[in-house]
């Protein structure tokens, strides 16, 4: 069969932060920030911190699949839900497919703190985080990630060997980003994938709408 080597990159579309808003008046001044909303009284008494926690069941699906130019590397994606809701008692998973029709021998690059893809919200700010790994990662009251999102460490090629019966599958928990200012906002999230070969990048994308 047909060996070809394919560089996988977890491209995702990133968004800034959110951005801080702050209101003063002469008894005390109101600060939100990401998550958590803190009050500061104007004798120097001690802030109260509240965290956001997931008051409904949120949804999730996949809308939009595209295969984008996947096709002339002989590759097709697919993106499906293991777990499609989110609840007090657990987060969603995504699972992501990449399929070959003969071997087919892959590498990509997984960068500290590990795997991870951003689901960007259209029209806003607002992110969700798609890792690999475990619920060590975050916190269940809003299944909010708590390990840092730090991209200046350095990062590793790893490979794997597509065949027929044995796709390349990454599974993901979704976990809301510590920057958004509720659990789970609802609205459609956009995700990139890519694989390269040599100069060529095959990229592919799907939309993850977030419901109650």
């Amino acid at each position: 069969m047909n060996r070809r080597a394919f560089l996988v990159s977890a491209a995702s579309l990133s968004a800034g932060c959110i951005g801080v808003s702050s209101q003063s008046s002469t008894t005390k001044s109101t600060q939100t920030a990401g998550p958590t909303q803190t009050t500061t009284q104007p004798d120097g008494s001690p802030s109260t911190t509240t965290a956001p926690h997931l008051e409904e069941s949120r949804t999730l699906s996949i809308t939009n699949l595209s295969q984008g130019n996947l096709g002339l590397g002989g590759l097709s994606a697919a993106a499906t839900l293991p777990t499609n809701t989110v609840t007090e008692q657990h987060p969603a998973r995504i699972q992501l497919t990449i399929s070959a029709p003969t071997e087919t021998n892959i590498s990509y690059r997984v960068c500290r703190p590990g795997n991870i893809h951003f689901a960007e919200r259209t029209n806003s700010s607002n992110e969700l985080v798609l890792r690999e790994g475990d619920l060590s990662n975050g916190a269940p009251d809003c299944w909010r990630i708590t390990t840092p999102l730090d991209w200046g460490q350095p990062c590793q090629t790893k490979s794997a060997t597509i065949t027929p019966s044995s796709p390349f599958t990454r599974t993901y928990i979704v976990w809301n980003h510590p920057e958004n200012p509720s659990c789970f906002p609802t609205g459609t999230y956009h995700v990139e994938d890519s694989v390269t070969e040599d100069e060529t990048t095959y990229a592919w994308s799907f939309d993850l709408r977030v419901s109650k």
